[in-house]
């Protein structure tokens, strides 16, 4: 389990975490203050495993119909996150999914470039 002393305090903290199942748990528990539910955990380790990059699945929930209800404030960091999501949200009824996943994995790179010059990189996530 998880201790809220533990939750990482910003997008950037997030980013580090190399493991999906970790970083799905730790972005559920940070974003949405609970837990991951078994669907949504896998549904978003399935978006990760599709080519979307951290910043999707931390926009994703961040837009969800949860958040806002219980309106969660939100993790400092998100820069471009919410609106590469939006891009892809909205482009996939107009047949450009594929290009809306692609400006988030070029984000979700982006990101890790910029953590990678401040030196924040060094200092990953890679276990349980």
């Amino acid at each position: 389990m998880v201790e809220a002393a533990a939750l990482p305090a910003t997008v950037d903290d997030l980013l580090l975490i190399t493991d999906p199942d970790i970083f799905v748990e730790q972005a559920y528990r940070s974003v949405l203050g609970r837990p991951a539910d078994p669907s949504g955990g896998a549904y978003y380790r399935s978006r990760l495993s599709a080519g979307f990059g951290q910043p999707f699945v931390l926009a994703a929930l961040r837009a969800s119909k949860e958040a806002h209800e219980r309106q969660i404030p939100s993790l400092p960091g998100f820069g471009l996150a919410p609106l590469v999501y939006i891009l892809w949200r909205y482009g996939r009824g107009a047949g450009l999914a594929e290009p809306g996943r692609w400006c988030n994995l070029v984000y979700h790179h982006w990101r890790q470039w910029r953590l990678a010059l401040t030196g924040r990189q060094a200092t990953r996530v890679d276990a349980r």
